[in-house]
């Protein structure tokens, strides 16, 4: 669902300049929302699967890890309970009939604004070229800072490579790339966010673990998040090297 989310989030991003009327300002708002309501689940189900579990295994003994583990899964079924409590709303069956029938005849179908209108009587293909062209351009200029963004900045510039990723399968039947010169860059792009992920999942379990900290939790639990982070953070350097990497790679593909 999140996925989904994204992606149709996504597709508002990239025909923004079409889409100008109140619908869609209600539906971003709405679509806002439901991810919203979903990623406490999705960044606790990380923690534990992909962080704590591992660790715990190399360290059966120690029973800090257990009491952290137990903690955390309960925060994550109470994430699992506000997701499920979000999908069984009324608000969320709004959000589906209101994207469908504006997706069926929306205001952006028949908006008479002579600017919209021509924006889209535009071919396809060439329409599809220049805004994936530009950003490109911008997430390849981005990239060349991704030393000195903090962590929100490369959150961001995650976001931005995901959008033009799901804007190349969007286009592709268009054939808007030469092969070769199409598939660099798309390996550039999934490498970059590939990388930009992990440090943006270091980055909220960080947060996590203070919100942890801050609510008064045994030191036992304090020691266990404490080598957890700390193990991640050790390896911020490598991560943040090889999405440089990424990055100047995607810039000789653009």
């Amino acid at each position: 669902m999140r996925i989904g989310l994204r992606r149709m989030r996504a597709a508002l991003s990239l025909f923004k300049n079409m889409l100008r009327d109140r619908q869609v300002k209600v539906l971003k708002r709405d679509l806002k929302w439901l991810t919203e309501q979903l990623g406490p689940a999705r960044d606790f189900d990380v923690f534990v699967s992909e962080t704590l579990t591992p660790y715990r295994a190399k360290h059966p003994d120690w029973d800090e890890f257990e009491i952290l583990e137990h903690d955390l899964k309960r925060t994550r079924n109470a994430g699992f309970a506000t997701a499920r409590a979000a999908a069984e709303s009324e608000r969320f069956r709004s959000l589906l009939l209101d994207c469908a029938l504006w997706l069926l005849d929306g205001d952006w179908r028949n908006d008479t604004d002579a600017l919209t209108q021509a924006l889209r009587k535009r071919p396809a293909r060439a329409f599809a070229q220049n805004e994936l062209a530009r950003r490109v351009r911008k997430v390849s200029k981005r990239a060349r800072k991704l030393e000195r963004l903090d962590g929100r900045k490369r959150h961001k510039l995650r976001i931005a490579a995901k959008k033009v990723r799901y804007g190349r399968e969007f286009f592709a039947t268009l054939c808007c790339e030469r092969r070769k010169a199409g598939r660099k860059l798309g390996r550039a792009l999934k490498e970059l966010q590939g990388e930009l992920g992990i440090l943006n999942d270091i980055r909220v379990h960080l947060e996590r673990a203070r919100e942890f900290a801050s609510a008064g939790k045994a030191a036992k639990m304090a020691f266990a998040i404490g080598c957890l982070t700390g193990r991640e953070e050790t390896s911020v350097s490598d991560v943040l090297t090889k999405a440089l990497a990424a990055g100047k790679r995607l810039q000789k593909a653009a």
